[in-house]
C-alpha cells in the first residue's frame, strides 16, 4: 500500500513538473496564455508551487503591457487586473490599468461618448500623472451632459 502511494504521488510531481517546464517554454515564448494555462495547473494541484503562482502573475503582467503597448487599454485592464498585491509587478500593474481607464475614458471624451467618458476618467488613480487631466476632461464631460439635458 505504501508504494502504490509512493507511486501515485510521484506521478502526481512529475505532472507538475512537467506543466511546469511546458508553462516555462511557453513563458519563453511569449505565449502568455499557455503560461497561465501551464503554471495554473501546477498552481491549483500543488499548494507547495508558489513559484507557479509567482509566474502565473507575471505572464498576465507581460499579457498586459504587450496589450498595453498596443493600445488595446480594456484587454490590457483585464490582464493587469489578474497581478495581485503580493507580486513585485503589482505597483506597476495598477499604475497601468490606471493608465489604460484614462486613455479608454479620453478616447470617449473624444468620440462624444460623455457617459463612458466620465465612467473612466473618475477611476483614474489620484497618484497618475495623468489625474489632473482626467477630472479636467471628466468635468467637461459632465457639463456637456448638463447642456444635452438642458
Amino acid at each position: 500500500m505504501k508504494t502504490l502511494s509512493f507511486l501515485i504521488l510521484s506521478a502526481f510531481a512529475i505532472g507538475c513538473a512537467n506543466q511546469f517546464d511546458a508553462g516555462n517554454e511557453a513563458f519563453s515564448r511569449g505565449d502568455w496564455k499557455g503560461a497561465i494555462f501551464h503554471y495554473g495547473h501546477v498552481a491549483t494541484t500543488n499548494a507547495d508551487r508558489p513559484a507557479a503562482r509567482e509566474m502565473t502573475a507575471k505572464a498576465y503582467f507581460n499579457w498586459g503591457k504587450e496589450l498595453y503597448a498596443a493600445g488595446r487599454w480594456k484587454k490590457a485592464t483585464d490582464k493587469l487586473l489578474q497581478v495581485k498585491s503580493e507580486f513585485v509587478d503589482y505597483q506597476e500593474a495598477r499604475e497601468m490599468v490606471s493608465a489604460c481607464n484614462f486613455f479608454v475614458g479620453k478616447e470617449a471624451f473624444e468620440r462624444s461618448d460623455w457617459r463612458e467618458a466620465i465612467k473612466y476618467l473618475n477611476i483614474v488613480r489620484s497618484t497618475s500623472p495623468r489625474y489632473d487631466e482626467s477630472r479636467a476632461l471628466a468635468k467637461k464631460a459632465h457639463a456637456e451632459l448638463d447642456r444635452r439635458k438642458g
